[in-house]
This record gives structure tokens, C-alpha cells and sequence, in this order.
């Protein structure tokens, strides 16, 4: 009953390992492909992002009904997905690792779009392991959590370990 995959970055270890690392990870994430919905996004191993792209481009997602877009106009660095579950619809935004200003508005104009849909975020580097938010999610924090009440839920990995964090807006 699995209704979405988000994968949280740092899909390799080393981002110029092509013939190696890329091409598994590419055969792993392939068993999803036309099963279920599922997001990738570059984690700072993954950087940069040439092989990403060239394993996970756009074209391999634009034709399936669930994928919205991405950023910028030629690259899947930043991508967002819509999809059912529950009775619910949601949006789903997959940021690369720190997000640059342009790669905010871009997400902030894709949550101002969907504002029926619960919003969940997943970037790459938000929280450490007790709970803080690392320098990596001010923005996504200030200019995205914050100003859009349809964001609820933020995914992160980066940090070796787990930690929940509870803020109300």
C-alpha cells in the first residue's frame, strides 16, 4: 500500500564513480520505475550534478502522470511530484542539497500553485541528529516552511542518524 518514494539524497558515495556507483544505483531505483511514485533529488555526494542527471534525468519522469516539474529549465536537481493517499492530495518538492535562492522562489512559486494540497518537502541537509536545523535549511525554513501553511511535513537526510523536530507556526 505504498503510495510515494522520496529519496533523500546521496544516491552515491562518490559523484564520479560512473561506471560503478551510478550505474547501481540506477539499476536499485529502476525496480520503482512504473511500479510506484517515487522523487530523487542530489545530496552533496552527488555533486555535482552531471551524472545525476545523466542517471536521473527529467525525461525519464516527464511522461508519468505524478511528475509536476523541475528546476531549472534543462536539469532534475529540483523536482516536485503530486499524488493521492489517504483521501488526501499531495504535493511533494524534492530540493537539492542547499538550495540557492533562485532554487527557493522556484519551490515557493510551485507551493503558492498547489495551496489545496499538503505540502511535504524533502531536502537533502534540514535537521542534525538532536533536532536542529543546520545552516543548509535556513532558507527552505524562512522562505518556504514558514510563509506556506499547506507545508507540513519536512524530510532531510545528510546527518548519520535520526532526529524529529515538532514547530508550530
Amino acid at each position: 500500500n505504498i503510495v510515494f518514494v522520496s529519496h533523500g539524497g546521496d544516491i552515491v558515495q562518490n559523484f564520479d564513480q560512473q561506471a560503478d556507483e551510478w550505474m547501481r544505483a540506477e539499476s536499485s531505483m529502476s525496480l520503482l520505475d512504473g511500479v510506484v511514485p517515487y522523487g530523487v533529488l542530489p545530496g552533496n555526494h552527488d555533486i555535482p550534478t552531471t551524472l545525476y542527471n545523466q542517471y536521473f534525468p527529467y525525461t525519464r519522469y516527464e511522461s508519468y502522470p505524478w511528475y509536476g516539474g523541475h528546476y531549472p529549465a534543462d536539469q532534475n536537481d529540483n523536482n516536485y511530484q503530486l499524488f493521492s493517499g489517504g483521501g488526501d492530495e499531495y504535493l511533494i518538492l524534492h530540493l537539492t542539497y542547499n538550495p540557492a535562492p533562485d532554487v527557493i522562489s522556484w519551490a515557493d512559486s510551485v507551493l503558492k500553485a498547489h495551496p489545496e494540497r499538503k505540502a511535504i518537502i524533502t531536502t537533502h541537509a534540514f535537521l542534525d541528529v538532536n533536532g536542529g536545523r543546520l545552516p543548509e535549511a535556513a532558507l527552505v525554513w524562512s522562505d518556504l516552511v514558514v510563509p506556506n501553511d499547506n507545508v507540513f511535513f519536512v524530510l532531510c537526510g545528510h546527518e548519520s542518524g535520526e532526529a524529529v523536530r515538532t514547530d508550530v507556526i
